[in-house]
């Protein structure tokens, strides 16, 4: 057998595997045609408007921690039921980014306490407890 056929056989085996692997999906994968201009520039707006809706439920949940006396103890969940769950077109990953800012921020550390959230939806996932340090 000559060096040429086995790369032959590696290749079809290659090819055989990324198949099972991808499905009907292979072909559309790599054979895709570029977005247009405009495909572009819609992509490019709803990307910016969702920043933007982003940082204003961010903004919104950073002024509702001012609700709550420096030194009281807090959950995200305390937070999201008087501000609000996030809005539709706002990832629900943005109260987590919500609460990053304002600990990377000073404004809220961690208690070392993990609470049973209310919400049925967290499946009873311990969520932490925050002290409120300044605003």
């Amino acid at each position: 057998m000559k060096l040429t056929q086995l790369s032959l056989d590696l290749d079809e085996q290659l090819d055989s595997m990324q198949r099972a692997a991808h499905g009907p999906r292979l072909g559309i994968i790599f054979n895709a045609q570029p977005p247009t201009g405009d495909e572009l520039k819609e992509d490019g707006i709803a990307k910016v408007s969702s920043k933007e809706a982003s940082r204003h439920y961010r903004n919104g949940l950073v002024e509702t921690l001012k609700c709550f006396p420096v030194g009281s103890h807090i959950t995200s969940e305390q937070l999201t039921g008087i501000y609000g769950r996030p809005p539709e077109g706002v990832s629900v990953n943005a109260v987590g980014a919500a609460i990053n800012f304002m600990a990377k921020r000073g404004m809220i550390c961690k208690t070392g306490r993990m609470l049973k959230p209310g919400r049925k939806e967290r499946h009873s996932n311990l969520i932490p407890e925050w002290e409120v340090r300044h605003y």
